[in-house]
C-alpha cells in the first residue's frame, strides 16, 4: 500500500453521542491505514451523558484523537473550532452518528489530487437503520422522493455537484472563503459549498468514497431535524439572494 503524504485533520462535530462515538472513531482509525499524517479532532458541544468520558478513554489509547470543547454547541461553529485548530492540508468531516469506510481517507485524497479545480469532494453516505421504525426512515432518505436529488444520498455517476455531506476540503480553500457561517443551525455544508462554487472552486462526487450514516429512530427527532432543514434553508436563500 502506498502511504498517503498529504496531511489529513478528520473532523468530528459531537454532542450527546454515547452510543455512536465509540463506533464512529474505530471507523476513522481503521480508515487511517497507510495515511502518515494524520489527526483526529474531537469538537464536543458540552456532552451531558457519557460521551466525553467514551472520548477521553480514546485519547489516552491513540495520541492522533485530542478533544476540544465547543461552548457555542453549534455545528458551524464545532468545524471552525476544528478548521482553525487543524494541521492538515486536508480536512474531512464526519458526524459522531456515522462511520467512514475503510479506503474513505485514502480514496479522498486521491480524488483531491485527480481534480485540482475543485476544493471538495465527497460521496454515497448508506443510511443504516437500527430498528424498524428506522428502518422506514432510512429507506426515505435514500429515495429521491424522501430527499430529492441530493446524489450523495440517492447515488448516481461520478461527476460535479452543488454540495456533499461528509465532503474532504482543501484547508486552504477553506481558509480563502472564511470558513462556516456561524449563524446557522442547520444547512451549513450546502452554505459552505454554494459560496466555493460562487468562488470558482468546483465540488465532485465520486462513487470510491462512501460512508454510512445511523438515522434518527424518532419520528418527532426527525421532523424537528427536517424542520429545521427548511427554517434555515429559507435564511441561506435570503443571505444570498438566490436558490441554493
Amino acid at each position: 500500500m502506498t502511504p498517503v503524504t498529504s496531511s489529513v485533520t478528520v473532523i468530528l462535530p459531537v454532542r450527546n453521542e454515547v452510543l455512536h462515538i465509540g463506533r464512529a472513531l474505530a471507523s476513522v482509525q481503521s480508515a487511517a491505514e497507510g495515511i502518515t499524517d494524520l489527526e483526529i479532532l474531537v469538537i464536543d458541544g458540552m456532552s451531558d451523558d457519557d460521551t466525553r468520558e467514551v472520548i477521553e478513554r480514546l485519547v489516552a489509547e491513540d495520541p492522533r484523537i485530542r478533544l476540544i470543547d465547543n461552548p457555542h454547541r453549534t455545528v458551524p461553529q464545532a468545524m471552525n473550532i476544528g478548521i482553525r485548530a487543524a494541521r492538515g492540508e486536508v480536512i474531512l468531516r464526519i458526524d459522531g452518528h456515522a462511520e467512514l469506510f475503510p479506503d474513505t481517507i485514502r480514496r479522498a485524497v486521491a480524488e483531491l489530487a485527480a481534480h485540482p479545480e475543485c476544493a471538495c469532494v465527497g460521496g454515497l453516505i448508506e443510511t443504516v437503520s437500527e430498528n424498524s421504525r428506522a428502518d422506514a426512515i432510512a429507506n426515505a432518505m435514500s429515495s429521491a422522493f424522501g430527499v430529492g436529488n441530493a446524489r450523495f444520498r440517492t447515488g448516481g455517476s461520478d461527476g460535479y455537484v452543488d454540495t456533499v455531506a461528509f465532503g474532504a476540503y482543501r484547508a486552504a480553500d477553506l481558509h480563502a472563503i472564511g470558513l462556516f457561517d456561524e449563524a446557522l443551525t442547520r444547512n451549513e455544508d450546502d452554505e459552505l459549498n454554494y459560496r466555493l462554487v460562487r468562488a470558482g472552486r468546483k465540488i465532485w462526487f465520486s462513487n470510491k468514497i462512501r460512508s454510512r450514516y445511523y438515522v434518527r429512530s424518532s419520528f418527532g427527532k426527525l421532523y424537528r431535524q427536517y424542520f429545521q432543514y427548511g427554517y434555515w434553508k429559507v435564511y441561506v436563500n435570503r443571505k444570498h439572494g438566490s436558490i441554493t
